[in-house]
């Protein structure tokens, strides 16, 4: 299995040895997404939308 893309922090596509390709959401693992609005309200103590966008581009940088 090789990962070939990031998707965000908690979501990669892989290819397997057969050739075929997967999307894969990561077990035990959520982050603020990166391609489309995040609500605050989701994290508790969050209150700028800004700031999980800001932390879903690092946590997918890390990924």
């Amino acid at each position: 299995m090789t990962v070939t893309n990031i998707v965000d922090g908690d979501t990669i596509d892989v290819t397997f040895k057969n050739g075929t390709t997967e999307r894969v959401r990561i077990l035990g693992v959520d982050t603020p997404e990166t391609h489309v609005e995040n609500e605050s309200v989701d994290l508790e103590g969050i209150d700028r939308s800004d700031y999980l966008r800001e932390w879903g581009h690092k946590t997918s940088e890390y990924t």
